[in-house]
């Protein structure tokens, strides 16, 4: 067993490095350099890094930062009508922490309610607080055009700043505000904003849109045009005092002037409600425009909504189908492919082409109308024959029929100012219709490619033109805040040269000649020129046709001897009526009695 020296003692007693005086003073100056450098730091963050939070917080605690709004622009229709406009209005905030000292009080019962002072005196503070809510409540009553006990429950909750009422007209809540004060009531103040309306629950809704709580568009021309409408907000600081010691001016938003009549447009939702509600069908659109300007003189969507409430309105209603849907065009289509034949000369009106009895077996392509063996191209248009259109495409070049459907408008959007267009979708002759007979078939009938109702518009702008296909448009004019000076134009712009002035005036007089002898007679009126075109597409469900579920429509112009002043598409999609399911007979009337 080893015994422990008193030199080995003496050596245990002495202290290891860890716990040396010259450690403690390296872990000292450590701490005071690591905490100086970490104080450095935060100085430079604060300083450099949270320089305007740190002002920002401070001015939240000196001064009062309130919002002017600025003033949404108008929408109006071509003459001005105002379609949708912004009232300043202003919520009526109570400051609980300025409820009037006891002797004002006081001062206000004997006034307003014939306290005597031996009453008043007698009161406790709670009571004399009481007493006060109850006079502003019954002060409040009438202008506000609430009942007094309702008023006296939400003046005593307990919220610091109280809203006691929203969207009062802001000239009659300033004006009660200063009232108020001058009979001692205190701690009232108006917090402004505007307020967004329209003039009709569903005139033009799905051109107007709506705006959301803070009055950005969301939809339509509120949000198509919504940097030109929403204007900049100004602000005015205030000090403790209650003096302003800044103000920033706000910048009104610009009126939007749009080319729709706004007679004309209640007129068509008139007719195409009482059609809907006739007809049960999914949706229903009609356009209809000046040819020669390219305006847009009234766009109907059914089913409809309110734009005052539009946030709240289901998906289907706030669809703008006009502009957003594509489907099949169907028999409306023969325009462009009979049309390119024609400018190119392969063929004329007068030229006779096969129609196998109405039959092609080799093709499985029929006819709608009774058949027959031959027919001019006029008739061919006319009387809308499937047969014979084939005959008439399988002659053109696949490249030339091609270019012929995009310089028509499809496959590109029409740069409308409306949200969510679509372009819709031609196929390219490499898709197969180029080699193969009988997708050209289908093709030519208006098959197997997707268009929007403005874009099947614009072949009738193209017939109407002398063959100029000119951009449809919906606004007009914008117009400064100020001085209601018009700041910016929208002009007649022509997209493209389609086909040449004299095939342009044979498609419209054979146009004529199918309303007069063809499939569009049911809409012909007396006294008018009258052409245009019917289209019956069947309805896809669940990837296949179904039998008598169709989408209908008929496209056609009005006018003179001489000039059209109105075309118009009509679509009906999936009508339930009894009878016949075709545009000439369920389309075609309803553009008529519009027209």
């Amino acid at each position: 067993m080893m015994m422990m020296t008193p030199n080995m003692r003496e050596e245990r007693k002495q202290p290891s490095y860890h716990y040396s005086v010259q450690f403690r003073a390296i872990v000292l100056c450590a701490g005071f350099v690591t905490l100086l450098t970490g104080l450095s730091v935060r100085l430079i963050h604060v300083q450099h890094t949270c320089h305007e939070e740190m002002v920002r917080l401070t001015e939240e605690e000196v001064y009062r930062k309130v919002i002017i709004p600025a003033r949404r622009g108008d929408i109006s229709d071509r003459d001005r009508r105002p379609l949708a406009t912004t009232h300043p209005v202003s919520a009526l905030v109570l400051d609980k922490y300025k409820t009037p000292s006891t002797a004002e009080i006081h001062r206000i019962a004997s006034q307003q309610a014939h306290w005597t002072t031996a009453d008043l005196n007698q009161l406790t503070a709670a009571k004399t607080v009481d007493i006060y809510y109850r006079m502003l409540a019954h002060r409040l009553a009438v202008p506000l055009q609430r009942d007094m006990g309702d008023l006296y429950k939400r003046l005593i909750r307990k919220n610091k700043d109280l809203i006691i009422q929203k969207d009062i007209d802001s000239e009659v809540a300033h004006r009660l505000v200063e009232e108020l004060e001058e009979e001692g009531f205190s701690g009232l103040r108006c917090e402004d904003s505007m307020n967004r309306s329209y003039v009709s629950e569903t005139l033009a809704c799905h051109v107007l849109g709506f705006v959301d709580a803070r009055l950005h568009g969301q939809s339509g021309i509120e949000l198509g045009m919504n940097d030109f409408l929403h204007g900049t907000n100004g602000s005015r600081l205030y000090d403790l005092h209650g003096q302003v010691v800044e103000e920033n001016a706000p910048e009104d938003g610009r009126h939007v002037v749009l080319t729709i009549d706004s007679t004309f447009q209640a007129i068509a939702e008139e007719v195409m409600d009482r059609h809907y509600q006739a007809l049960r069908p999914e949706a229903m659109t009609a356009i209809f425009a000046e040819p020669s300007s390219g305006e847009i003189l009234a766009l109907v969507n059914r089913p409809g909504f309110n734009p005052a409430d539009g946030g709240n309105a289901d998906k289907k209603s706030q669809w703008n189908t006009a502009v957003a849907s594509v489907y099949e065009p169907g028999s409306t289509f023969k325009i462009v492919t009979l049309g390119s034949a024609l400018d190119q000369d392969l063929v004329r009106m007068d030229t006779v082409v096969n129609c196998h009895n109405g039959y092609y077996a080799k093709l499985d392509l029929k006819d709608a109308s009774r058949g027959r063996p031959s027919a001019t191209v006029r008739d061919v248009l006319a009387y809308s024959l499937n047969t014979g259109t084939y005959m008439v495409a399988q002659q053109m070049k696949p490249s030339s029929y091609y270019t012929y459907m995009g310089n028509f408008g499809l496959g590109k959007k029409t740069g409308i100012r409306l949200p969510a267009e679509a372009k819709g979708f031609i196929p390219h002759p490499n898709h197969g219709w180029g080699r193969k007979p009988k997708q050209l078939s289908r093709l030519g009938m208006g098959y197997t490619l997707n268009a929007s109702p403005l874009q099947i518009l614009g072949f009738m702008n193209v017939v109407c033109n002398g063959g100029d296909l000119v951009k449809h448009r919906i606004v007009r004019h914008i117009v400064s805040a100020k001085d209601q000076q018009v700041t910016a134009e929208m002009p007649r712009e022509v997209a493209e040269r389609v086909i040449s002035p004299r095939t342009a005036a044979s498609l419209k007089s054979a146009l004529v000649h199918a309303v007069e002898n063809g499939t569009g007679r049911r809409v012909q009126i007396p006294g008018y020129v009258v052409g245009g075109k019917s289209g019956t597409a069947g309805k896809v469900i669940n990837g296949r046709y179904i039998n008598n579920r169709n989408i209908v429509s008929f496209l056609g112009f009005i006018g003179d001897e001489i000039d059209v002043a109105l075309i118009g598409i009509v679509l009906v999609d999936d009508p339930q009526n009894e009878g016949r399911r075709h545009g000439g007979s369920v389309a075609g009337p309803i553009f008529k009695e519009i027209a």
